[in-house]
């Protein structure tokens, strides 16, 4: 037997009946379970009624001014899928949430399960989309610690603020401060990262001295220690050693990937790994770790030519945001929360970008090649197997087109005139 599910607009509530072919009724869902109750307040009701309508392929269903009913056999699961539907249908959610600025934007990314890629893994490896933030995994340090800074009265109208980065804080420190404060911050940066970044960091609005090639990052901290300390009424942002950067991912990133990994996976994740430059994301996770009581274990990521952390040297390195030339602050004094480290070559770093674009459809910098292809690697090992392993996916790659060898077309992807 077919029922009637009638859905019926009553003053301000919607109001669900579900009545047998003679019209008796059967039963009432009571209007709390209904997640829209002033469908006006964002749709027009024949809008959210129409979509409704369609999604039910299955029901025979009409609308008039009053009501919309679904002609469908009748049982508690139908009833449930009904309601679950019109929710979906009605909650602002459905159409992405909205802000008044930049600093709103930032956080809640979502979790990438890989396919192509963890084919011959044997664990599920899960990468939590930070190139989808509006800059990059950046926002969050740099946008806690300006809130931080502002808040003890370190940062004002008149203040300069300068900052060693090779690329992605200048972007972050540019779109916050400008945005919010009208304030232009000075950026030191080392030569080892390419013209096209320094290029569009200087778009951004920032000015840029720029420091040694051969020490990477470390020519342009020092550089940038010695500025602000001969000068008045500047602050440093210091993202190597200011705890407001891993407090940001202890407040935010930590709990976001322990609550989407059960979601998706039913089970907590049994690493986190993630590539190694101010330390900020490692500690700030393994913090949010301690918090709870979990044991997951923290990986971090270098490059194999500037392996400090493993008794290694430094040289010059192409994974731009990874290994600035020295053991940060951050690392240093939370050591103990870095359970392994592990290197990575640019050969199978590069590598790994190219397969993400071609194979699961995104475009990544360098550095999430390091921290993915560890990852691949880590789940490949035979105690890892049917566990959880979330990395990072640090910013886009299309500041990184101009890097010889990183984005190489297949041989298939020719060019030619016509």
């Amino acid at each position: 037997m077919k029922h009637r599910i009638i859905l019926t607009k009553l003053s301000d509530r919607l109001v669900l009946t579900v009545r047998d072919e003679q019209g008796r009724g059967v039963r009432d869902v009571e209007g709390e379970l209904i997640a829209a109750q002033i469908v006006e307040d964002f749709m027009p009701r024949e809008y959210f009624w129409r979509f409704v309508r369609e999604t039910f392929s299955d029901g025979e269903s009409s609308a008039d001014e009053t009501a919309l009913v679904l002609g469908l056999p009748f049982s508690e699961p139908v009833l449930d899928s009904v309601v679950a539907r019109m929710n979906a249908v009605a909650s602002p959610d459905r159409y992405g949430g909205v802000s008044e600025g930049y600093v709103g934007l930032i956080g809640k990314t979502p979790l990438l399960k890989l396919k192509a890629l963890a084919e011959d893994c044997g664990a599920t490896v899960l990468v939590k989309l930070e190139c989808m933030e509006p800059n990059s995994v950046k926002d969050r340090p740099v946008c806690s610690i300006i809130e931080e800074a502002v808040r003890r009265g370190d940062i004002g109208e008149q203040t300069e603020v300068v900052e060693a980065s090779s690329g992605n804080v200048a972007f972050a420190l540019s779109a916050i401060l400008r945005t919010v404060m009208g304030v232009k911050p000075k950026i030191f940066m080392s030569k080892m990262h390419g013209e096209a970044k320094r290029r569009a960091v200087r778009v951004s609005g920032c000015p840029i001295v720029l420091t040694s090639a051969e020490e990477g990052t470390a020519s342009a901290k020092r550089a940038s220690v010695g500025y602000a300390r001969s000068r008045e009424n500047v602050f440093q942002v210091n993202q190597h050693g200011n705890p407001d950067n891993p407090r940001a991912h202890r407040l935010t990133t930590g709990p976001e990937i322990y609550h989407q990994c059960h979601l998706l996976t039913g089970q907590p994740p049994a690493e986190f790994v993630t590539g190694l430059g101010s330390g900020g994301t490692a500690i700030g996770v393994g913090l949010f770790r301690q918090d709870i009581g979990a044991d997951f274990r923290i990986v971090g990521v270098e490059p194999a030519e500037a392996s400090l952390l493993t008794g290694g040297t430094f040289h010059a390195h192409r994974f731009s945001g990874l290994a600035p030339g020295f053991v940060t602050d951050i690392v240093r004094e939370n050591r103990h929360l870095i359970d392994v480290v592990e290197t990575a070559t640019w050969e199978e770093g590069f590598a790994v970008c190219r397969r993400m674009l071609i194979e699961e459809g995104l475009l990544v910098g360098a550095s999430t090649g390091a921290s993915i292809a560890t990852a691949l690697r880590r789940a490949r090992l035979p105690e890892n197997e049917g566990k959880v392993i979330v990395t990072i996916a640090h910013d886009r790659g299309d500041r990184y087109l101009s890097i010889e060898d990183l984005f190489v077309p297949p041989p298939e992807a020719t060019e030619e005139n016509v």
